[in-house]
């Protein structure tokens, strides 16, 4: 554990200011919320995540939208891709461009054409783009990328059905 030198006292309300270092390396903003763990007597602060998890369920919603539509299927969260339905390692870890980051809060499905995906991969694609928007808050988006051919309004129509049922299992 690496130590940071930092030391706060807890407020008569039992509050804790978190250093404003540690909450822009670690993403944290106002209103997040904050999970805690017990660990051999240490307090771990984590920032929870709906994700945390969802791993596997997420990737199977994206292999279920490449089997409807055929082509390769990514999801991003906290800025980066965290699995893709096929070539993961193409995008694995990758940091998400600002476009997409500004589609995503746009908080519609909407197709896209020649968006760059990542910082680092500079490729180009066509596609569909899901916000998943649960209790209001975006916890990520479905990027389904157009390989042969254009979502059509039939696969579109499947897909916000699929995506609907998603956000009623993560709604609390």
């Amino acid at each position: 554990m690496k130590a940071t030198g930092v030391v706060r006292r807890i407020d008569e309300l039992g509050r804790l200011v978190i250093p404003k270092e540690i909450r822009k390396s670690f993403k944290i903003k106002e209103g997040d919320s904050i999970e805690f763990f017990v660990e051999n007597g240490k307090i771990i602060l984590e920032k929870y995540s709906l994700m945390n998890g969802l791993n596997d369920t997420i990737l199977n919603y994206c292999t279920t939208f490449k089997d409807i539509t055929g082509n390769t299927t990514i999801f991003i969260s906290e800025d980066k891709v965290e699995c893709a339905s096929n070539n993961f390692d193409e995008f694995k870890d990758e940091i998400i461009s600002k476009n997409v980051d500004q589609l995503i809060n746009n908080r519609t499905n909407q197709i896209f054409k020649d968006l760059v995906i990542c910082v680092r991969n500079l490729k180009s694609y066509n596609g569909y783009l899901c916000p998943l928007l649960v209790n209001s808050e975006i916890i990520g988006g479905f990027l389904i990328l157009s390989d042969n051919h254009l979502i059509n309004d039939q696969e579109k129509e499947v897909i916000n059905s699929i995506m609907k049922l998603l956000v009623r299992e993560l709604e609390v």
